[in-house]
């Protein structure tokens, strides 16, 4: 349990470097263009986002969950903006995890 709500704080804490870069480059450029998840994790690990792993990920995807899992729902997510997800994940981490309410009887 403690680990789990570990594990969902470190992520939710990670979305805020990346929050604080997309204000930074609001407030330099002007313009809010947050980094989306799929251009984070591209920036994290380029290997891992090629071309050839990602047809490989997309044929993993259609094959498993349907052919239409993988626009309506992997797009989306790769496109969501990359602070909010972490945030998110973060927060259904924590939750997923937390402790049970101690219910206590009078008599």
């Amino acid at each position: 349990m403690i680990i789990g709500r570990i594990i969902g704080w470190i992520v939710f804490i990670a979305a805020l470097p990346v929050l604080a870069t997309d204000v930074l480059l609001w407030i330099e450029s002007g313009y809010w263009v947050p980094l989306a998840l799929g251009q984070l994790w591209y920036n994290l690990d380029r290997s891992g986002l090629t071309l050839v792993h990602l047809s490989l990920v997309r044929a993993v995807v259609e094959r498993d969950l349907g052919r239409y899992a993988w626009d309506p729902i992997m797009a989306t997510v790769l496109s969501c903006w990359a602070f909010v997800g972490l945030m998110a994940l973060g927060t259904l981490i924590m939750t997923l995890f937390r402790e049970p309410p101690q219910y206590r009887y009078c008599r």
